[in-house]
């Protein structure tokens, strides 16, 4: 499957007051996590703000004149389009993921009727600056509405038959234009990259360690939140170690965390008598 993708960067963000392009949440701006799922060797379009050091080959454009708005911006990426379909992107959408290669697999498998996918959100309201379109369709869509300068996307698609298509998942179509939105995106991103951190470390020391036996995640950080607080916090460690020992000794992990956690809870509660 072959396509292109065209980025929309040049907006003007008024209410984030920075330029959304290089804002960064949890340690990668924004526009390199709309690029995170793209294959390295697909066409990237970028039009407007490409952050300087960005390591993405990309092709960077403008629309005309500067913030004429969405249509404009994409006729001006549209002009370096090489491929048959192409995925149109907002820079402000953090999480969009895996959603926009979805997208272009619904358009490809789809019947040619159809001009292009586009998300719908939880309220049902469709999100067309994170869909799959046929290029020559919207090529002639944008030449029949004639002025683009601060032109709607709506306009775009009541000259296009698309096909709408549910997205549960919230923050996959969540945007960034508010301090607000930004503080929420960089939380949600640091509970979802930590656990997904979490689970590469396991499994690294699980394979250096010849381990094949499943570990539960909350019970070991709950017996070492319980060691920490209620003992002192250098039980932590030791305290899980000593779990882990009883587990290989063929101790059921919860029963034996149980005990532990019952164990501290009682140490605080001698301690407070």
């Amino acid at each position: 499957m072959t396509f292109s993708v065209l980025v929309l960067s040049g907006g003007r963000a008024r209410r984030l007051g920075r330029d959304k392009a290089s804002t960064m949440i949890n340690g990668a701006t924004m526009i390199e996590r709309v690029f995170r799922t793209i294959p390295q060797d697909t066409q990237v379009i970028v039009v407007g703000e490409y952050p300087v050091g960005s390591k993405r080959e990309v092709i960077l454009t403008r629309e005309e004149p500067a913030g004429a708005g969405p249509l404009a911006a994409l006729a001006a990426g549209l002009a370096n389009v090489t491929n048959e379909n192409f995925l149109l992107l907002a820079t402000d959408m953090p999480f969009v993921g895996n959603l926009g290669v979805s997208l272009m697999e619904i358009l490809s498998n789809a019947s040619d009727e159809f001009d292009a996918v586009i998300p719908t959100d939880s309220q049902g309201q469709i999100q067309p600056l994170c869909a799959a379109y046929r290029a020559e369709s919207v090529r002639k869509a944008i030449s029949r509405i004639g002025d683009l300068t601060n032109g709607s996307m709506k306009r775009l698609l009541a000259e296009l038959h698309f096909l709408s298509h549910n997205q549960e998942d919230a923050w996959a179509l969540s945007d960034v234009d508010t301090v607000e939105n930004l503080e929420d995106a960089r939380s949600h991103a640091h509970i979802i990259e930590g656990a997904e951190m979490m689970d590469e470390w396991i499994a690294d020391v699980k394979a250096a360690l010849g381990l094949t036996i499943d570990v539960d995640v909350d019970i070991l950080l709950d017996v070492a939140r319980d060691a920490a607080h209620n003992v002192m916090r250098p039980a932590a460690p030791i305290t899980t170690y000593l779990l882990g020992i009883a587990v290989a000794n063929g101790a059921d992990p919860r029963i034996a965390a149980t005990k532990i956690q019952q164990l501290a809870t009682s140490r605080i509660k001698s301690q407070g008598d």
